[in-house]
């Protein structure tokens, strides 16, 4: 394959290894030119362990990783054509702001007239033009990230890495810098790679999201299809809100059976086989039934808490066997009051049933 016709990013069945504990398992995606990856998890998950081997901090145990092609494993940082932008800025606070942003050329040995007018557009697309002669510790944060980026961006990669980017600022500018971020790499095309812990995040910035837990990726997927369709029951239970309920399949009636409730199982193409299993219902699906019969699956429950969220309710109902039931409800329909018995049902397509931690 040539280098034009590579994808910009191929991580092949990557593992890596540390004192003899596997943190990172089979890791295996590509990305094409201008898509933009999020890798979430919690912490411990293997994100901030893959995007290092990606950088060239670390060194894979075994796999292979290409960027255009080019197999890069022992490659140092500078030599594997990427820009880099962390959480803590890691801007020289000696340095200016033009003398930040034009590090990376000075390293690369380009020429000064060529350095002046890259520093002059890529202070313009990050909206640092007017700061060009200030030093870091006379900026704000956002102004400090924007510089940040600036420098990753200037010496042109074919990827850029970005290690929680936003996590330091406060929650209104983290969520604008998101946005002209992201519309920015799309206009510009640029690869990207990004790490979070915040769902929320990745959801809005990504073309794809790849879920990790316990080093493993659990789905990699655009971010509706991951709320939507959730593959394992991990993910089902990390993006987003999920009421999950533990019991059994009776394959022979196609019913789940748990001590909150008898339920039919989903239209699904693949064989449910009698077992443990879990039951996974949206808050959003679930509706409350004025009387019996009303939806397919029902159940019956003690009202906990109310809560004001803006845009609705969110309410929390005990329904028996310990499980605690998760509601949406409108914000002018009614609301039931703690304490007060309440009947909630949902269609059977809106659920997702798991056996062995696999979606059926």
């Amino acid at each position: 394959m040539s280098e034009a016709s590579a994808p910009d990013l191929e991580l092949a069945d990557v593992d890596k290894d540390f004192g003899g504990l596997n943190v990172v398992r089979g890791a295996t995606f590509a990305l094409s030119r201008g898509e933009f990856l999020s890798l979430l998890g919690p912490s411990g998950g293997g994100t901030t362990t893959t995007l290092s081997m990606i950088a060239g901090f670390e060194v894979p145990t075994r796999g292979e990783i290409r960027i255009r092609g080019r197999r890069v494993n022992e490659l140092f940082p500078e030599r594997r054509d990427i820009g880099m932008v962390f959480q803590n800025y890691a801007l020289f606070p000696h340095m200016s702001v033009a003398e930040n942003i034009v590090f990376g050329l000075r390293m690369r040995k380009v020429g000064a007239p060529e350095r002046k007018a890259r520093v002059e557009e890529a202070a313009r697309l990050v909206k640092v033009d007017h700061l060009l002669e200030r030093r870091p510790s006379k900026l704000s944060g956002g102004q400090q990230q924007r510089v940040a980026l600036a420098r990753a961006l200037i010496v042109r990669p074919a990827l850029l890495l970005l290690d929680e980017p936003f996590g330091a600022l406060d929650r209104l500018l983290r969520e604008e810098l998101q946005v002209e971020v992201r519309l920015l790499l799309q206009r510009l095309k640029i690869t990207t790679v990004f790490v979070t812990h915040d769902q929320e995040e990745a959801l809005t910035m990504s073309d794809r999201v790849a879920v990790m837990s316990g080093g493993v990726i659990e789905q990699i997927a655009s971010p509706q299809e991951l709320y939507d369709r959730p593959a394992t029951r991990f993910v089902a239970g990390f993006i987003g809100k999920s009421t999950i309920v533990e019991g059994s399949i009776d394959s022979a009636t196609r019913r789940f059976i748990s001590p909150t409730g008898t339920w039919q199982l989903p239209p699904t193409e693949a064989a449910a086989a009698d077992g443990p299993a879990s039951y996974a219902i949206r808050p959003e699906a679930v509706r409350l039934s004025p009387q019996p019969g009303t939806f397919a699956n029902e159940v019956v429950g003690t009202a906990v808490q109310a809560t004001f969220l803006g845009d609705h309710w969110s309410l929390f109902a005990d329904c028996g066997g310990a499980a605690r039931l998760l509601i949406s409800l409108d914000r002018g329909g009614e609301i039931p009051a703690p304490g007060s018995p309440v009947r909630f049902g949902w269609n059977t397509q809106d659920a997702a049933v798991y056996q062995q931690e696999r979606r059926l």
